[in-house]
């Protein structure tokens, strides 16, 4: 799985998904209680105000009985209500081999707005590389193992922006001492935050 935030949306991406399992399997992109009308297009979803924007996602509206009261062990009387839910969800089928799925998630959003919007460009959604062109043209990358994209080149996984000769890095794993990093012909080595700082992200600038 990979994040990546943009100005407007954030990306979700996932892939590698396998199952040897009889029963069908899906990726949730949302289920909550549902809070009036629903609006939709090609490719996608408006709910309370939240747009959701990708291909093949499928819409459930249900009731759904419980007890909140269930929490607490079965010591106060039973409660039980009734809901009306909202469930986005993407559908892998029965036994899926190496799927994926990608969307964005777009607050304060309208139908005109859902309908024109241009988003980012899905680059790269693979058990190695994941990566996305934000609106601003940064390109969003996480690896994780070494590889090349382009020309970008890491020997060690981790999350990298880039933009205009300069690229920002970070270690989620906080195990990394250094990484040796390429751009476009272009080679340092970098000296990784530790101790307390461990995982933070630095900038490196590159001659343009």
């Amino acid at each position: 799985k990979a994040y990546f935030f943009d100005a407007d949306a954030v990306y979700q991406l996932g892939c590698d998904i396998s199952s040897t399992s009889p029963f069908p399997v899906a990726t949730t992109v949302n289920t909550c209680l549902r809070q009036g009308g629903i609006e939709c297009g090609k490719d996608w979803f408006l709910h309370d105000g939240i747009g959701y924007h990708g291909k093949n996602l499928k819409l459930i509206t249900e009731s759904r009985e419980g007890d909140w009261r269930f929490v607490e062990g079965g010591r106060l009387k039973p409660l039980p209500v009734k809901k009306e839910l909202f469930s986005l969800r993407i559908e892998h089928g029965i036994k899926p081999e190496n799927a994926s799925y990608a969307f964005a998630v777009i607050p304060n959003a309208t139908p005109e707005r859902l309908a024109n919007w241009p988003g980012g460009k899905i680059l790269s959604n693979t058990s190695t590389l994941q990566a996305v062109e934000l609106s601003s043209g940064v390109i969003g990358l996480v690896f994780h193992r070494r590889g090349k994209f382009n020309g970008f080149e890491t020997d060690s996984p981790g999350l990298f922006l880039i933009a205009a000769g300069q690229i920002t890095v970070a270690d989620p794993t906080a195990q990394l001492n250094s990484m040796t990093l390429r751009l476009n012909g272009q080679e340092r080595r970098i000296e990784l935050p530790s101790g307390e700082e461990a995982g933070r992200s630095i900038t490196v600038q590159f001659r343009n």
